[in-house]
């Protein structure tokens, strides 16, 4: 790195420090630190959001993938986004979360099943998810090191130290102090910040990456691997790859199923205005479609015909050189494509990358160690006592548990050895929570049926099967199931257990609308978008709009799968739609980038306003009081918290 790229990445860290500092005056509640007093926006929630789900370990993970399995990873992207978009028009699963005021997806297992569970369901929650994000600082460090061509040891006090856990722990440290000093209102005000300069880098690296490696080199590439149909050709069944047809067809169930299942992806949502809010949130989330594209798609495989086209052998051979020294064959395929951008990134931009990747590691890390002190705290220690904690002594265990969780997680990356893709390591450690939670949250907000006894069955199978799927591999060497399909037989196992179960034991139909605070059928929170007054064209008729493309899109995906069943479609053929698909889909990301950015502005300086004239409810802090359970009914005795 050269003396302008350490001064943009210091800059950068001292800007963003300043930032978190000054929010720290707004956070005055329980409720402020979980859920921002739920006053998010929809633009700023969601481009917060993205800032939680392209964290380093998520970058890196896309890019090795897609390097080893070619474009044909973004099949995913497509095929879900029809699916996507009905899930979204329908409010599927996040409206009506976002009515019951929870603050944890686990304070809904109180409320609707047991107390017992809710503890059991946080538990599995809280391990499930530091186990997960247990990869996130050491991947993330070791990649800073590689990129940067940082030493592998420095000398401290005569000690040779190595790097990575050096890195590692100074990048913890910066985010948890963001989660420290404001909680939910500094994570998401920072995150903002950050992931919107993480969307204009991200378009900037797509055209340096074109400037070296254009799409001619790509399909020349491609066209002379042995794998070519497996790399282009995302609907082969024959495939030996693991990134074939039943692939997508187990990722989409995945959706659907695990929609509220996974905590960090729910707290935006839960940290709306209002369920409406929250509802337009997950929409905004299926229209961003594309970010990222010029980086997760394009570079990855521009990178494969730079590692393996003669033109490009001379610099090439000093990526090898590099990766060579990675005894570990997982992390070394990790840190390919890293290492190609290392090589093509001019002095200035290289240091806004770093920038830009510290900026999604941060965003990501303190993201997750605030949502896993929140299980902790709200979903462990809370239903242990019979009291709620005072307000000073609340806030200071959530600040404990953050740190641990950090501690934790770093320890942990220092003693784990990777065995699979990142991306399979997580869905099969998420699994452990999400297998049985899919059809338990479902249930308790849509089927009056469900018992706390099929809830029980249901989180027990789940975490049985998924946790096997961990541990096994550790000492069967040629473990027969990867971490999707794991995740996948734990769902259909858990959704089974919950029916059967529930129908056994039921002796009362369940009341959801008290659950809901529903009056009527209306909950008495939700002010209704008056869209059909606005004399704009476009917003009368969005929803219309939306529905009409939610369907041309399944239409056409099904269409499309059912053509390459009964046809044998030519390579070619895939290498000239991925050319349209992805330099289509790059240039919505400027527009949409802009629209996203310019709309969170709008937030934030709305949200700023709330936070000075916001009441401090002490009572809004996630303890569930006055409420009593009585043949599988929930009867809510105090007016005031409905």
């Amino acid at each position: 790195m050269s003396a302008i790229d350490w001064i943009i990445v210091a800059g950068f860290l001292l800007f963003i420090n300043i930032v978190s500092f000054a929010c720290r005056k707004y956070m005055k509640s329980v409720a402020d630190w979980l859920v921002a007093g739920r006053g998010i926006g929809r633009y700023l929630g969601i481009v917060a959001d993205t800032g939680q789900g392209i964290g380093v370990v998520s970058i890196i993970t896309i890019l090795q993938v897609t390097y080893v399995a070619g474009p044909t990873y973004f099949w995913y992207y497509i095929q879900t986004l029809g699916l996507g978009l009905v899930l979204a028009l329908t409010g599927w699963g996040v409206y009506r979360l976002r009515e019951t005021r929870v603050m944890t997806i686990n304070e809904l297992m109180e409320r609707r099943y047991s107390r017992k569970l809710r503890f059991f369901c946080g538990f599995l929650c809280f391990i499930s998810g530091i186990i997960n994000m247990g990869l996130f600082p050491i991947v993330t460090g070791r990649f800073f090191v590689y990129f940067c061509g940082l030493p592998f040891s420095v000398d401290i006090l005569g000690l040779a130290l190595p790097t990575v856990p050096l890195v590692t722990a100074i990048i913890l440290f910066v985010a948890v102090l963001f989660c420290l000093v404001g909680g939910q209102i500094s994570v998401i005000i920072t995150d903002y910040i950050q992931t919107s300069i993480v969307m204009i880098l991200f378009i900037a690296i797509g055209f340096i990456t074109y400037g070296v490696v254009k799409w001619e080199h790509v399909e020349e590439s491609l066209r002379a691997s042995p794998n070519i149909s497996n790399m282009v050709n995302p609907l082969n069944f024959n495939s030996n790859s693991q990134f074939n047809i039943w692939f997508f067809v187990m990722i989409s169930f995945a959706l659907v199923y695990n929609i509220l299942s996974w905590a960090p992806n729910m707290i935006r949502g839960q940290s709306a205005k209002d369920p409406n809010e929250a509802k337009v949130m997950m929409l905004l989330s299926y229209l961003r479609v594309g970010f990222g594209v010029a980086l997760f798609c394009f570079v990855p495989i521009a990178c494969f015909a730079f590692m393996n086209l003669p033109i490009f052998n001379e610099k090439a051979s000093a990526i090898r050189e590099v990766i060579e020294q990675i005894g570990n064959p997982n992390v070394r395929s990790q840190m390919v494509v890293p290492m190609f951008l290392s090589h093509i990134l001019p002095a200035g931009m290289f240091g806004f990358f770093v920038a830009g990747m510290l900026a999604a590691a941060i965003s990501s890390f303190d993201t997750y160690i605030l949502t896993w002190s929140s299980v902790f705290v709200q979903d462990i220690v809370m239903p242990l006592r019979k009291k709620p904690l005072k307000p000073k002594h609340h806030l200071l265990l959530l600040k404990i548990a953050v740190i641990v969780i950090a501690l934790f997680s770093y320890f942990f990356g220092m003693l784990y050895t990777e065995t699979d893709f990142i991306l399979m390591f997580m869905m099969v450690t998420a699994a452990i929570y999400t297998a049985g939670a899919g059809a338990v949250i479902l249930g308790a907000l849509y089927w009056k049926k469900g018992t706390t006894a099929g809830a029980w069955s249901a989180m027990i199978s789940g975490c049985v099967i998924a946790s096997c799927g961990l541990i096994l591999p550790q000492f069967i060497k040629n473990f027969p199931f990867n971490g999707l399909q794991v995740n996948f037989i734990a769902n259909i196992t858990s959704t089974i257990m919950y029916i059967v179960v529930s129908l056994l034991t039921r002796k009362k139909d369940f009341d959801i609308e008290t659950l809901l605070h529903r009056k009527d059928g209306k909950n008495i929170e939700v002010n209704e978008l008056k869209i059909a007054g606005s004399r704009n064209w476009f917003l009368r008729n969005i929803y219309q709009i939306l529905w009409a493309l939610a369907i041309i899109l399944v239409v056409i995906t099904v269409w499309v799968i059912c053509h390459n069943i009964t046809h044998n479609v030519n390579p070619e053929t895939w290498l000239t739609f991925w050319k349209y698909y992805v330099f289509g889909l790059f240039f919505w990301t400027i527009p949409a980038t802009i629209w996203m950015i310019a709309g969170g502005g709008r937030d934030l300086y709305r949200f700023f306003k709330k936070l000075k004239v916001h009441h401090v409810d002490v009572v809004d802090d996630g303890f569930v009081r006055d409420i009593s359970y009585n043949n599988n009914s929930l009867e809510v005795l105090n007016e005031k918290n409905r």
